[in-house]
This record gives structure tokens, sequence and C-alpha cells, in this order.
């Protein structure tokens, strides 16, 4: 039967769906299967659940949040049966955040037309947490759970397993990374602590799979805004005085990320 699922190792997948080109991971176990993001409402976490079944029988036993973001969490009572894992941060900001990150979703991002499939969401975070690491029988293999630091939030982890890494929002392909949570001087050291421990196969948040140079290329991206930031706090400029040429993004993009290290500095 074919299936839209692309196999990256044995046992391991991932979808693109066209919805922000979001990437959602599946990795087969010995008698239920784990599912890394869950999309962005409950009709977007059963469309993954009818995708899954094209592929296998097995049931859904695990969820792994990346971070906290609705676009990756939103869809997590649609697996009432299964274990939902996360960061202790991911739950937390959830909890005191679900309700208006809802509300922001619906304002900001989808149009008043598409809000039906929305309207059910009840945010659910992650109840099995962890703060380092972690690791997640599956029954026929064991997949790493591993928190490096701030990054795109404040809640970022990565899955390891064989020669793939499920990277989330700390990594971003097609297009300049979200950063209106994020932590820029955090996220560098971040990145480069990731650099070392990701595997061949790297899934970003959204977008096409990268390598390890592409991981390398992103962080040094970042750094060129923390060095910025840094010699702008230093001479007391305020961001949006700062010169942007050779900026490796755009600069509304560029500007954001300024402001929001200059909120690390303070």
């Amino acid at each position: 039967m074919e299936h839209p699922w692309q196999e990256l190792g044995e046992g391991i997948f991932r979808r693109r769906y066209e919805f922000l080109d979001q990437n959602i991971g599946l990795v087969l176990g010995g008698e239920a299967v784990l599912v890394i993001d869950t999309r962005a409402n409950p009709s977007q976490a059963r469309e993954i659940k009818d995708d899954i079944a094209r592929l296998t029988s097995l049931p859904v036993g695990w969820v792994f949040n990346t971070h906290y973001h609705w676009d990756h969490t939103f869809g997590n009572q649609a697996f009432p049966e299964a274990e939902i894992w996360g960061h202790e941060m991911c739950a937390r900001e959830m909890e005191a955040r679900g309700g208006e990150m809802l509300e922001e979703m619906l304002t900001d991002w989808i149009p008043a037309q598409q809000h039906g499939p929305y309207r059910e969401i009840v945010p659910t975070p992650p109840s099995k947490l962890f703060t380092g690491t972690a690791a997640i029988d599956l029954g026929n293999r064991t997949v790493s759970l591993e928190y490096l630091g701030k990054g795109h939030t404040n809640s970022d982890a990565v899955l390891h397993l064989d020669d793939v890494t499920f990277a989330g929002d700390l990594v971003e392909e097609g297009g300049p990374p979200s950063v209106g949570d994020s932590f820029p001087l955090g996220w560098v050291n971040t990145l480069r602590a990731l650099i070392p421990r990701c595997r061949s196969r790297i899934v970003p948040g959204h977008g096409d799979v990268v390598d390890t140079e592409y991981v390398v290329a992103a962080s040094g991206d970042m750094a060129w805004v923390a060095d910025l930031a840094r010699r702008g706090w230093e001479d007391g400029a305020i961001p949006d005085d700062l010169d942007l040429s050779g900026a490796p993004y755009p600069a509304e993009v560029t500007r954001e990320a300024l402001r929001r290290a200059y909120l690390e500095l303070a």
C-alpha cells in the first residue's frame, strides 16, 4: 500500500505536511509506535493517525513534543492512549500559556473562516517529563531524548535514534528561524552542543532533512546575530539602530532576534 512516509532508517520515518511545511516523526516499536510532534489541532492529529494506519497497524504508544509551540502540541489531545513526553518547560509553558497561545494563533495565524477545527482544542501538556536526558524503551529499541539548552524556546529537546536526529525547531530549513520566543545567545551554544551529538540525518521542525554541515552553518548565522547584539549592547545602541549589513536573515527577523538577544543581555 502506498504511504506518505519517508523512511530515514530502519523503522524511522518522517512525514512532511503542507501546512507550515512541518515534519512529523514516526518510530516503529515492538508493539506500538512513537510519534514526534502532533501538529496544530486535533483534526490534523487525526490525519497523522490515518497516515500511520496506511503504514502499520501498530497503535500509538508514545508521543514526544519537541517544544511547547501550538503547531507542535495542539494535537496532543487526539492521543489519549499514549504516553506524552516532553521537557519540563514544555509542560510548564503549556500549562501557563495554553489559552493565550490558542487565542494568539486564532488572531495572528488562522483566518476566521478556518477557526472551526481549532475551537475543539484543549491544550494538553506532556505528562512524562524530563530535565536533561531521558530514554524511552519501545520494546525493540530505545530512543534517547536530550535537552541541550535554550534556543528557539526555553523547552527545545531533540530525539536521537540510530543515524537520525529529530531536532524540532532548533533547526529550520527552507526559511529563516522563528525567533519570537527565542534566546539567540543561548541558541548559539545549544546548536554548538548539538553539532557533535547529532546524527548524520537531521530532521528539522519544518523543511527538508539536513546534515551536520547545515547545523554548523545555522549556528554561524545565529552567532552573527549574537555577536552584533553584544557589540550593540556594549556601545549603548538600540537594536533598531544597528547596521544589518551582511545579516543572515531578512531585516525584520534579524531585528526581532536582536531584540530577543538584548533581553538576554539585560
